[in-house]
């Protein structure tokens, strides 16, 4: 199907086929219509022509010693960034930090026979009796001892 063949069922606002076309052309018109506005929405988030004049412009002014320097910045940061946020690592880092449960109630005075424990950072009740190193549901770190 021709891309003017798109254009003209798609601007009859109608899903009802004429004459020699079937509700299978029509489908194919509207999937192909949605492939382009899919298409559109990859160059939309490039940037505005004018924005990619201005990039290449200071590409094109850059050395190939300053341009490998970029290349090797952004790699750099593109990597930290697939890490995750500062706040993300901090709250990952306060996770391996070992934290004292939560007792609730106690059998024989024993944390390690603690009939009730809470997870100190979610609060949620671990029911493991001290045989778990890290929260089943926000992985903090468990410490158990008295």
């Amino acid at each position: 199907m021709t891309i003017q063949k798109v254009i003209e069922i798609i601007e009859r606002k109608s899903s009802i086929p004429e004459e020699g076309e079937s509700f299978d052309t029509i489908s194919e018109a509207f999937d192909i219509a949605v492939e382009a506005l899919k298409e559109v929405e990859q160059y939309q988030k490039l940037g505005t022509v004018e924005e990619l004049k201005k990039d290449k412009a200071i590409a094109d002014e850059l050395s190939a010693i300053e341009a490998a320097q970029c290349y090797a910045a952004v790699s750099e940061w593109k990597k930290y960034q697939e890490i995750g946020t500062v706040e993300e690592c901090r709250e990952a880092r306060e996770k391996q930090r070992e934290k004292k449960i939560v007792v609730t109630h106690h059998n024989n005075n024993s944390v390690r026979d603690a009939g009730k424990a809470l997870c100190p950072n979610c609060k949620k009740d671990i029911h493991a009796k001290g045989t778990i190193a890290h929260c089943f549901y926000c992985g903090q770190k468990l410490n158990w001892s008295k």
